[in-house]
């Protein structure tokens, strides 16, 4: 009776050991640094207005033209000789 009660000693001790081995106390958390100082922004600072837009090319575009109107302004230019649209 002794062996079994020995045995059985053991056996609840070896039992003991795995469950308080087995959970670990949690360490408490760490306390979060404290948020930096909010800074004051900065004033507005005014933005020049855009400049003023380039004057626009009145002369009429010779290639948005019809193709023959086209041809007779590069000839007449002097750009090309002999042009052909097809």
């Amino acid at each position: 009776m002794s062996r079994k009660l020995m045995a059985m000693g053991w056996v609840c001790a070896l039992g003991m050991a795995v469950l308080l081995a087995g959970c670990p106390k949690k360490e408490p958390e760490p306390v979060p640094p404290p948020p930096p100082p909010v800074e004051e922004p900065e004033p507005p600072q005014e933005v020049p207005p855009p400049p003023a837009p380039e004057p626009v090319d009145e002369t009429p575009d010779p290639l948005s033209q019809d193709l023959v109107t086209a041809q007779e302004y590069a000839v007449r230019m002097g750009l090309l000789g002999d042009v052909y649209f097809d």
